[in-house]
């Protein structure tokens, strides 16, 4: 989320507002590996079940529709319909390492995602909104205020996590 909401700020201190033309292909990619992301916990039960040929194999998936995804949006689509493409491919990554990280406990994959993922996402919400507010109030414009907004995201994101787990 940090991403969507400080990307602008990001790309304007780093690289100049002459890349500014890069901030939409940032937040397709984002908003395409938010939930192959947040399936970090799974990759770990499943290299913990012992099963590490399972994410070698979706790995291997994922390259190969990235480079078709690749060879078959550039032309037609230019750089978005690759950064799509991508996004896309990063999608299906995480919904197939939820769909075996559900298998390997024994779990449907419905019981999975909502014991996995919705609170992961409930944490994340509120210092989403709360980051997404004040940037709507005032985009960070230097680095000390880019730092602070990213850090203040991180701090909510640990007490929000801390509290929703352990009410949970």
């Amino acid at each position: 989320y940090n991403f969507l909401f400080l990307g602008y700020a990001l790309i304007r201190l780093w690289m100049g507002p002459s890349q500014s033309d890069a901030i939409p292909l940032l937040y397709v990619r984002a908003i395409g590996e938010t939930f192959s992301v947040a399936q970090l916990v799974t990759v770990s039960i499943i290299f913990g079940r012992g099963k590490p040929r399972t994410l070698a194999i979706i790995n291997i998936a994922d390259g190969i529709v990235s480079i078709l995804c690749v060879v078959l949006l550039a032309k037609p689509f230019g750089l978005m319909g690759v950064t799509i493409g991508l996004a896309v491919s990063a999608s299906l990554r995480g919904f197939a390492v939820l769909y075996w990280g559900a298998r390997y406990v024994g779990a449907s994959v419905a019981r999975y995602f909502s014991t996995v993922f919705l609170p992961t996402l409930a944490i994340t919400a509120i210092p989403a909104t709360i980051l997404a507010g004040a940037v709507a109030l005032h985009s960070p414009q230097t680095w000390v205020e880019l730092f602070v907004y990213g850090g203040g995201f991180s701090a909510i994101y640990l007490v929000a996590g801390a509290v929703l787990l352990g009410a949970y």
